[in-house]
């Protein structure tokens, strides 16, 4: 009888210990992810700078480099360090519904901008080796602006219903998580922005390496 105390106390104190490695291991991957939305912050800076203070810099294509930069700062800034939360807490949500609601519209958002501004570069690279002439114009230049605008604009509505999403609030309530639980949105947005960019940029691509080689070979022949 006099063992049960001592076996009582001993299996106590391995919990504790237990419950104070997992609060170490916590600490240590929450330190540890947050490394990656302060570099991810950092070099999006640099790159938007480096293209604002150089005059040289100031092309079609890195208008929309500095756009996707905008976007990926976004990410760093906001969509990370939730991820992170969710990450270190068992993927559990224990913050407010607006702030769910707010992860996942800039979630979509931001992800969403940097597929399609992928895309605008493999389109701004294809008339770049087409038609250079067409290229270098001050008309290029504002179809690109145009461009950009539209994409954001395109992204903003594609996120917007998400922060009406009831079936969220209900999930969040009961079972503590976070996400997106609309599977007639979730297929449309996949198809519209990331299956369809996708193969935009595979044909793209593929149409440079085409017309580039082609280039070459004629280049051979004489």
């Amino acid at each position: 009888s006099t063992m049960l105390p001592n076996f009582s106390i001993t299996s106590t104190d391995f919990a504790l210990a237990g419950v104070a490695s997992g609060e170490v291991k916590r600490q240590w991957l929450f330190l540890l992810l947050g490394i990656v939305p302060i570099i991810c912050i950092s070099g999006n800076v640099m790159v938007m700078l480096a293209v604002w203070t150089t005059k040289s810099l100031q092309t079609p294509t890195n208008h929309l480099l500095v756009s996707l930069a905008v976007a990926d700062c976004i990410v760093g800034a906001f969509v990370m360090p939730f991820s992170i939360y969710l990450s270190i807490n068992d993927l559990k949500w224990f913050l407010s519904l607006p702030v769910c609601h707010l992860f996942c519209v800039l979630d979509v958002m931001a992800s969403t901008a940097s597929i399609v501004h992928l895309v605008l570069i493999s389109i701004d690279r294809l008339v770049a080796a087409t038609k250079p002439a067409e290229y270098k114009t001050q008309k290029h230049r504002k179809r690109v602006h145009r461009a950009i605008g539209l994409t954001w604009v395109f992204c903003i509505l594609l996120s917007l219903p998400l922060s009406f999403n009831a079936k969220t609030a209900e999930v969040l309530e009961t079972e503590h998580h976070c996400g997106i639980y609309a599977p007639v949105y979730m297929l449309l947005s996949s198809i519209f922005a990331f299956y369809l960019p996708c193969t935009t940029m595979l044909i793209t691509y593929g149409y440079i390496f085409y017309t580039l080689r082609k280039r070459l070979r004629a280049i051979q022949l004489q």
